[in-house]
């Protein structure tokens, strides 16, 4: 009876697995909230799947796998699906959506002096986590028109317990604001960059036509970032005849969406406008172009007078002056305060050089060591290229005494900037005794302790 009780429930399980193959097979296609399509018995069991190839792209891997007699691919690796003529399924690894975020932030990472910036159609607020490692960026907003969906995940962008361990050298506001996208709000007005990620296609055409006025007359921005569907690519999806999200009004081929930015930039002669691909699909599928495609506008002369104006003013603008958008949620993010001078800031950069150049070379710090300046003079021009030579050698005799080594390895002083010290009977002046690697600081012994006064402290308790 326990054997046949056995052999039932393997046939059961595999009945099931068959059925939720078919079940696949039918309904997978490039949709970022897939159905689980098998109960969560066979989805324990049957998770091995089978690799027969892998290619690496520019940027993003693509993995290819397919069905074996047993194994079933889970819905939620966590990749887009795509299908070739051998039945094979191909996910996109990292997923499309993170290769969006990517490029997005890749063009913005080449702007380090923008400040303020502005992502419509934030929805889940899933960009934010790579816009927060823009450690230049000050104000970021997010909009979106489904209130709801902001209040529901407006925690991601909310400051943790490592941004206050780990606190950023510039201020960040962070705003999450519910607006249409076509209506202007004059607080966004000079905003440094304008991102829209895989938006435009949800808005009427009514709508749509509002947005490059509202953009590029209105706020004026210095870089523009939107990206859109591929309508070509569809065809490599196993739903090729639907649009890839059910909210879609539309979806542009390479042309169409060229054609748009082309009107746009004809319109606003001050910008210029390129096109990039993101998501590149498998070998032979070339002609179809990218999964994604992303239009990067950017001023051809900024107004950067225009700009600071607008951000001085913004500045002076308290907070909640919001005039068409809803403030949904508003995050100030902690911010390290620098409160010594940039002398006390050299003299502790050196002396942490000296403290890893006395570790690494295990010296006695109970006796007087001598430190190459040349190695100290370098860390500290790494850190701040713009340092003054002098003035880091006039900070280090507050350390110790500068010497110079001869050939008998005697230490000479160096008293003042006229040092009358010579090298193959050629003087060396005050402001090249960085360049001889024969300049040493000289650094007295730490003093012992007092052996009296730790017993009675000893005593004490």
């Amino acid at each position: 009876m326990g054997e046949e009780s056995q052999f039932s429930d393997v046939e059961e399980d595999r009945q099931l697995v068959e059925e939720e193959k078919r079940n696949i097979v039918e309904h997978s296609s490039l949709n970022p909230v897939a159905p689980s399509f098998y109960p969560s018995p066979v989805k324990k069991k049957f998770r091995n799947y089978t690799q027969i190839s892998e290619g690496r792209g520019i940027g993003c891997w693509q993995t290819v796998y397919q069905f074996s007699d047993v194994d079933v691919i889970p819905h939620d690796y966590g990749g887009d699906r795509l299908k070739d003529d051998n039945e094979t399924i191909i996910l996109f690894d990292p997923p499309v959506y993170i290769q969006r975020y990517s490029a997005v932030v890749s063009e913005i990472f080449d702007y380090p002096n923008y400040r303020r910036m502005v992502d419509f159609g934030s929805s889940t607020c899933a960009v934010f986590r790579y816009l927060k490692t823009l450690s230049f960026l000050e104000e970021i907003v997010l909009v979106d028109v489904d209130e709801s969906t902001l209040r529901n995940n407006c925690d991601v962008a909310k400051p943790t317990i490592c941004d206050s361990l780990e606190r950023r050298t510039q201020p960040l506001e962070v705003f999450i604001m519910s607006g249409d996208m076509s209506e202007f709000e004059d607080r966004l007005q000079g905003c440094d960059i304008v991102t829209g990620i895989e938006v435009i296609e949800h808005l009427y055409p009514d709508t749509l036509e509002k947005v490059p006025e509202m953009i590029f007359r209105r706020i004026q921005p210095k870089l523009v970032l939107l990206t859109t569907p591929n309508k070509e690519f569809n065809v490599l999806f196993r739903n090729s005849k639907e649009m890839r999200h059910w909210d879609h009004k539309f979806e542009w081929t390479r042309d169409e969406f060229k054609n748009w930015c082309e009107k746009i930039c004809s319109s606003y002669p001050d910008y210029s406008f390129e096109i990039k691909g993101i998501g590149q699909g498998f070998a032979g599928s070339e002609h179809l172009g990218c999964c994604s495609q992303m239009a990067v506008f950017k001023r051809i002369s900024p107004n950067d007078e225009f700009q600071s104006v607008i951000h001085e003013e913004m500045s002076r603008t308290p907070h909640n002056k919001w005039k068409k958008y809803k403030v949904v949620a508003h995050y100030s993010y902690p911010v390290y305060r620098e409160t010594r001078t940039q002398d006390q800031i050299m003299l502790d950069n050196a002396r942490f050089k000296i403290s890893s150049l006395v570790w690494e070379n295990r010296m006695d710090r109970s006796l007087t060591i001598f430190v190459q300046v040349s190695e100290i003079l370098n860390y500290l021009l790494e850190i701040d290229k713009t340092a003054d030579k002098e003035r880091i050698l006039s900070n280090l005799v507050t350390i110790g005494e500068l010497c110079f080594v001869n050939r008998q390895c005697e230490a000479l002083p160096i008293y003042d900037e006229y040092c009358p010290i010579e090298w193959n009977s050629v003087p060396i002046g005050f402001k090249d005794l960085f360049l001889h690697d024969n300049v040493y600081l000289k650094i007295l012994p730490e003093e012992d302790c007092n052996l009296d006064e730790s017993e009675e402290d000893v005593n004490d308790f």
